[in-house]
């Protein structure tokens, strides 16, 4: 059973384009893909994706965020849900994006990705801001911080800063990172309440990780985190107190990306009551939309 909550998210947010054509022939003058664009579309993504789909998923948000200043701020300034309060810390930064071509031919396929943005760490102004706010934000069930590597939680110090101050208001931490080409951070967040995590970030932390009873534990003892880590199809495994594995379900699945997120947001809700079930299925119905899409939570 879901359960609704007050959350409290600060993170790093993405803006995900995508970008669908339709091959029409090729270049007489090079061997290039001649395509048509068919349509485009700007969903959430990074810390916005999760916090949509904590809205979707019956929660009530407080979402700080840094954001940048250029053309795509708009979709931040009309970003409106009657449960989100988003506040907002202003840089002079562009805004990161993510812009995916998919080519349709016989099947669909990501053809290319184009990354604009830069991941340079936020000064001091932008941290203080953050924690002036956090200091004002009242009745949060838990906090979140979810790291995407572009920023926000680079300096170690300014983070130190951040746990040290959710700490004294006595909240629920949960914390989350994405690897990809970023280094790991989780052992900068050593201590916090819970950690979620995929597969491949666990063995980055790990080097002997599998999916068992006696690693996960391993895991959460050298993080001194309860740890949930996200295997993919084959479900996932939390160590709370117990071990609670649930084995993942079986969609057709059009896109993956975006499915740790969904995942993520799911166990904000549901660490308390052991739920993975309903983690694992909303992760699943979500790689059966392109892109971030969020689902609609009478699909689950």
């Amino acid at each position: 059973m879901m359960k609704n909550k007050n959350v409290m998210v600060i993170g790093d947010t993405i803006l995900d384009e995508t970008v669908v054509c339709s091959v029409i022939g090729t270049s007489l003058e090079t061997p290039t893909m001649k395509v048509k664009s068919k349509s485009s579309s700007i969903d959430f993504g990074g810390a916005s994706n999760v916090v949509e789909h904590l809205l979707e998923l019956g929660a009530k948000v407080k979402y700080v965020v840094p954001i940048g200043a250029d053309k795509y701020t708009e979709v931040y300034n009309n970003w409106e849900h009657p449960n989100l309060e988003i506040f907002s810390v202003r840089t002079n930064r562009g805004n990161f994006v993510k812009t995916r071509f998919w080519i349709e031919n016989v099947v669909k396929y990501k053809y290319l990705q184009v990354n604009t943005g830069n991941k340079k760490e936020y000064g001091d102004l932008v941290i203080d801001d953050i924690l002036k706010i956090v200091d004002k934000i009242k009745n949060i069930d838990c906090v979140l911080l979810v790291d995407y590597g572009l920023g926000l939680f680079t300096n170690k110090n300014q983070t130190d800063l951040l746990i040290m101050r959710l700490k004294q208001m006595s909240y629920p931490i949960i914390f989350s990172s994405q690897l990809s080409s970023n280094k790991n951070n989780y052992p900068s967040f050593k201590g916090v309440d819970y950690m979620c995590m995929n597969e491949t970030e666990a063995l980055e932390n790990l080097e002997s990780f599998v999916a068992s009873k006696e690693k996960i534990l391993e895991l959460s003892s050298l993080l001194d985190s309860k740890v949930c880590v996200t295997l993919g199809k084959n479900g996932s495994i939390f160590a709370d107190g117990e071990v609670l594995i649930n084995q993942g379900y079986k969609v057709d699945a059009i896109d993956a990306c975006g499915a740790g997120d969904a995942f993520l947001a799911s166990f904000v809700l549901n660490y308390d009551n052991h739920d993975l079930s309903i983690c694992n299925k909303w992760a699943a119905l979500s790689t059966t939309y392109l892109g971030t899409k969020c689902p609609s939570f009478g699909d689950l």
